[in-house]
């Protein structure tokens, strides 16, 4: 929890979406050879935790399917912890729609 919130207070903005803005913390470790991801959907983005589980699912399979990716991966090398802030539009949206706005 501590180290999601600290992500995000004083973490470098990736990219930004209309679903969801990525935030990253330099790895502190350099030893560790992935960076941790998290994803922090609020009941503000929508109070069924049905929709904000659906949501994180969503976030994990295209982080799982793009960490495969060699040219993504190299992307994230300096970066310990990788956090998807979750916007209300992202409920929403299709995984198709999500994926599209993840490799822009």
């Amino acid at each position: 929890h501590g180290l999601f919130q600290r992500s995000v207070q004083t973490g470098r903005r990736l990219f930004a979406t209309p679903f969801f803005s990525v935030i990253a913390l330099p790895r502190a470790n350099p030893a560790q050879a992935m960076p941790r991801f998290g994803f922090l959907v609020s009941k503000k983005v929508d109070k069924r935790a049905v929709a904000r589980n659906r949501i994180k699912r969503r976030l994990r399979a295209l982080v799982k399917e793009d960490v495969l990716d060699a040219r993504r991966a190299a992307a994230l090398e300096g970066f310990g912890t990788v956090v998807f802030l979750v916007r209300p539009a992202a409920v929403g949206a299709s995984y198709a729609d999500l994926r599209a706005a993840f490799h822009k």
